[in-house]
C-alpha cells in the first residue's frame, strides 16, 4: 500500500489534476450519447473533485510535511485572495451575478476551480508528471474518439455536411451547448500537439508509433471539425515550436532529420488533399472563419468578442487601480480573453499579482528542453485563452497554473 496505494496524495492529485483538464468532454459524452441531461452527470463530477481537493488539502495540512512553496504559489494565491474579494463584493453589495444564479458563481468558481488548484499546488511535489502526460494523452485520445461517435449518433452526416457546420453536442433537456465548437477544436489541438510531441520526443516504435500518427491526424480532423481560430493558433504555434526543439536538438544529423520531417509533411499534406479534394472551400466552416476574421457584423461571434473585448478595456480605463468588475458590461459575462478579464477585475493589482507569473512560466516553457508534454498543454491552453474562455469558472485553467507553480520540481522526473 504506502505511496502507491490509490489514495496516495501523489495519485490523488493525479487523477484530479488529469480529469480536471481533460475530463469534461468524458463526463459528458454518455448522457448525450443516450440523450440524457448532462447536467446530474456534471455536479456530480464537480463534487468528486470537491471532495478530493478537501482531502488534499487537510490532509497536507494535517500531516504538516514540509512543503517549499515557491513565489508563484504566493502569487497566485494573493491574486485568487483579492480576486474572490472583487467576486463577491460585486455579488453581494453591487448586486452582479453571472447568469443570475449565485449558487451556481459560488459553487463552480470556488469549489470547482479555486479550491482544486490549492488541492493540486499543495501537493504538486508528490505527482509524477510522467505518469501525468501519460493520462493526459490517454484522456485527450479517448476524448477524440468519443466526440468522433458522437458525430455518427447525433448527426449521420456526409463529411462536406460536417465540414460546413461548427458541431455541437447538447441534450434537449439541458441548457445550452454541453460540448461546443470551442471544446471540440481544444480536444483535438490537445490531442495533436500531445501527438507530434510524442512522435519526434519520446522513442516507441511499431503499432504505439502509428498511434501517435493516427493521433495527429485526429486531433487536426477535430480542429477543422470544430472550426474555432483560438484552438488553431494556438495548436500552429505549438507545433512551430516542438519543430524548432527538435531540429535544434538533432542539430549533428539535422539534414537526416529535415529531410525525415519534410517526408511526413508531404504524407500528411497528401492524405487531407486525398479527404478534401472535391470539398467546395467556399462552404468550409473554418476557412470562412478564418478569411472573414475581423470583420464584424452583429450576429457574428467576431462581433460579439469586440463588443466584449471592448466593454473590458473601457471598465479598465473608469478604475485602472483596482479594476471595476469581475464581469464585462457589454453582454455581463467573462470577456474570452483572460489577460484583459485580470484587467478588467482587478486593474493595476491584477497585473502587479498575475502577469508576472504568467510571463514567467511563458519564459520556463520556451527555454526548457525537458518535460516539453506539461509545457505543451500550458502553452497550448494559455494562448488560447486569449480568444476564449475566463478566469471565474475556468477548472482547466487552474489545474495548469497549479501544476506549473511546481515546474522546478518537474526535473527530477525528466
Amino acid at each position: 500500500m504506502g505511496k502507491h496505494a490509490i489514495y496516495s496524495n501523489g495519485n490523488l492529485t493525479l487523477i484530479l489534476s488529469v480529469m480536471l483538464i481533460f475530463g469534461y468532454p468524458i463526463i459528458t459524452f454518455f448522457p448525450l450519447a443516450f440523450s440524457l441531461n448532462t447536467t446530474p452527470f456534471n455536479i456530480a463530477a464537480r463534487a468528486i473533485y470537491s471532495v478530493i481537493s478537501v482531502y488534499l488539502i487537510a490532509s497536507r495540512v494535517y500531516r504538516n510535511e514540509p512543503n517549499r512553496y515557491n513565489w508563484t504559489y504566493w502569487g497566485l494565491t494573493l491574486f485568487l485572495f483579492f480576486y474572490s474579494l472583487r467576486i463577491v463584493y460585486d455579488v453581494q453589495i453591487r448586486g452582479i451575478v453571472f447568469e443570475d444564479s449565485v449558487a451556481y458563481l459560488y459553487i463552480f468558481s470556488f469549489l470547482g476551480s479555486f479550491m482544486p488548484f490549492f488541492a493540486i499546488s499543495m501537493n504538486v511535489d508528490k505527482l509524477d508528471y510522467k505518469k501525468f502526460i501519460k493520462y493526459s494523452y490517454l484522456l485527450a485520445y479517448i476524448t477524440c474518439i468519443l466526440i468522433f461517435i458522437l458525430i455518427f449518433i447525433r448527426f449521420k452526416a456526409s463529411l462536406s455536411e460536417i465540414l460546413a457546420e461548427r458541431l455541437n453536442f447538447y441534450s434537449k433537456e439541458s441548457e445550452g451547448n454541453s460540448i461546443n465548437p470551442i471544446t471540440i477544436s481544444i480536444a483535438g489541438a490537445f490531442l495533436g500537439a500531445l501527438s507530434i510531441y510524442h512522435i519526434y520526443f519520446i522513442r516507441v516504435s511499431g503499432v504505439i508509433r502509428i498511434l501517435y500518427f493516427l493521433g495527429m491526424g485526429l486531433g487536426i480532423t477535430f480542429l477543422i471539425f470544430g472550426a474555432s481560430r483560438g484552438p488553431l493558433i494556438s495548436f500552429s504555434i505549438c507545433v512551430i515550436y516542438l519543430l524548432y526543439v527538435y531540429l535544434s536538438k538533432k542539430a549533428s544529423l539535422k539534414y537526416i532529420k529535415q529531410l525525415a520531417l519534410i517526408n511526413t509533411l508531404l504524407i500528411v499534406g497528401c492524405l487531407i488533399y486525398i479527404l478534401v479534394r472535391d470539398i467546395n472551400w467556399a462552404d468550409l466552416s473554418i476557412y470562412n472563419r478564418l478569411i472573414h476574421f475581423g470583420e464584424s457584423s452583429s450576429l457574428s461571434d467576431t462581433s460579439t468578442r469586440i463588443n466584449s473585448w471592448g466593454s473590458a478595456w473601457r471598465q479598465f480605463l473608469s478604475s485602472p487601480f483596482v479594476g471595476d468588475s469581475y464581469l464585462e458590461s457589454f453582454y455581463y459575462s467573462y470577456p474570452h480573453n483572460i489577460y484583459l478579464e485580470v484587467l478588467m477585475a482587478l486593474g493595476l493589482l491584477g497585473i502587479v499579482l498575475f502577469y508576472p507569473i504568467i510571463l514567467r512560466f511563458f519564459a520556463y516553457s520556451i527555454k526548457t528542453r525537458t518535460q516539453l508534454g506539461i509545457y505543451i498543454i500550458y502553452l497550448l491552453y494559455m494562448i488560447e485563452s486569449s480568444f476564449s474562455g475566463g478566469l471565474f469558472i475556468n477548472p482547466p485553467l487552474w489545474g495548469i497554473l497549479a501544476l506549473m507553480t511546481g515546474f522546478k520540481k518537474m526535473e527530477k522526473y525528466d
